[in-house]
């Protein structure tokens, strides 16, 4: 299936959102730090020492259990931030976050952070909405973990990951499509399902031209289908 680049500007995110001089403020007390792929950037049970900003690559935050069974938030990628929310509540950070490739991180030191906020009450206004905005996500992800059968929670959660972290295109009839970078266990691992399990799933909606599967990426051909299937459960 041909897809052309839709040309779309830089994702931004909360940082994003700032007054241009406060903004400027946080860029300059940001360095930046290389990863390669399964190094760590901070692990469950770490105290927080600052935010992180993707600017390149992907990280994959996770969880393990004592037996070593691997439980999968979710990958993300430029420009996703991350020990917002540990650093907000002062608390450990609850799970493991790793490159999946090689990556490049922006790094706002937690002294230098709170300094800014004593400073610009924009930025806890702005990390109190992105705290909030997780919070009900992780409430459908809940209630759809709880009351949705397995192909519906796939679709749901492959649609939001494609359309969050993905790359729109257009396809040769100038329909909006996306294309994902992701694994088919990390899928399985974000559902608490088995990789055969959503395998099949995915393989039956290549057949009926919801998806196009290539190695490591996930086409969505008709991803309002896939809204459709969530909805019939609802």
């Amino acid at each position: 299936m041909s897809v052309t680049a839709s040309g779309l500007s830089r994702k931004k995110n909360w940082i994003d959102q700032l007054p241009v001089g406060v903004r400027q403020a946080m860029r300059d007390n940001i360095s930046v730090i290389s990863i390669n792929a399964g190094q760590q950037l901070f692990k469950k049970g770490d105290e927080p020492k600052g935010i992180y900003e993707i600017l390149e690559g992907r990280i994959k935050l996770s969880s393990c259990s004592t037996g070593g069974k691997e439980i999968t938030l979710g990958i993300y990628e430029a420009p996703t931030t991350l020990s917002d929310t540990a650093v907000c509540a002062m608390r450990p950070h609850v799970h493991n976050a790793i490159a999946v490739s090689k990556s490049r991180v922006g790094f706002l030191p937690l002294s230098e952070l709170n300094e800014l906020r004593e400073k610009h009450r924009e930025i806890d206004k702005q990390l109190l909405l992105l705290t909030s905005r997780r919070m009900q996500w992780l409430y459908r992800s809940y209630e759809a973990y709880t009351i949705l059968e397995l192909e519906a929670r796939l679709a749901g959660r492959l649609h939001s990951y494609a359309t969050r972290a993905g790359e729109k295109h257009q396809d040769q009839d100038q329909n909006e499509v996306f294309s994902v970078r992701v694994r088919q266990d990390d899928l399985a691992n974000m559902l608490g399902a088995s990789r055969q399990s959503v395998n099949k799933l995915l393989k039956d909606w290549e057949s009926a031209g919801i998806i196009e599967l290539t190695y490591g990426l996930i086409l969505l051909k008709k991803p309002a289908v896939l809204l459709e299937i969530v909805a019939k459960e609802l």
